[in-house]
């Protein structure tokens, strides 16, 4: 299972977004706490960037980071 972190600028990019597209944000949150890069979704891993990948929600676009070490 992964955390899922925001950081503080994504915090506030969020909460400045209308209600619908916070609650499809947080769906996808929630299908990211079991796999980095769920099928469903439309995935891409960004070029030139170790760990990273971006998820193309309609218009808006998340973009995260993937730490697989464990602590």
């Amino acid at each position: 299972m992964y955390r899922i972190v925001l950081t503080e600028r994504a915090e506030k990019s969020f909460t400045a977004l209308p209600e619908d597209v916070q609650s499809r944000c947080g769906d996808v949150f929630d299908e990211l706490q079991y796999s980095f890069a769920p099928i469903r979704l439309d995935v891409m891993k960004l070029k030139g960037h170790s760990g990273t990948y971006r998820i193309r929600l309609g218009d808006r676009r998340i973009i995260y980071n993937v730490d697989k070490r464990t602590k």
